[in-house]
């Protein structure tokens, strides 16, 4: 499973990480809720997608670093991995009415945090071969 990952990882990141910088074009323009998302824009609520947007382009850039800062990469794919699942969680358990517009966002989400999942499951499966 070790040769999947070290063969996949710099692609998988790439592509996971411009998928969820995405929304960050909502922190400059957060009507875009509504072609992105198919969500009706509400003004009361302009702060909270703002900082949703800007936050996921942050998570877009640190995840994107983990490609080269390898001592950095446990941590950065624990926190997106738990960021990733939560989001699926919230598409899961609120109501159907506006999650809608995040359907492709949480199947996209819960991929790449199998795939995380997956890679650390690998990692510690190395780890624990090396100490044998």
């Amino acid at each position: 499973m070790q040769k999947f990952f070290t063969v996949t990882y710099t692609p998988f990141i790439l592509f996971a990480s411009l998928f969820t910088a995405g929304a960050g074009i909502l922190a400059i323009f957060p009507k875009q809720i509504e072609s992105l998302f198919h969500i009706e824009f509400h003004e009361p609520y302009q702060l909270l997608i703002q900082h949703w947007g800007f936050t996921t382009f942050i998570i877009a850039i640190i995840l994107l670093s983990s490609i080269w800062k390898t001592a950095w990469r446990t941590p950065i794919i624990v926190l997106t991995a738990l960021e990733k699942c939560y989001m699926a969680f919230l598409f899961l358990t609120l109501p159907a009415t506006w999650t809608a517009g995040f359907r492709n966002v949480a199947l996209m989400d819960t991929a790449i945090s199998l795939y995380m999942f997956l890679y650390l499951y690998s990692m510690y499966q190395e780890k624990k071969s090396k100490h044998l």
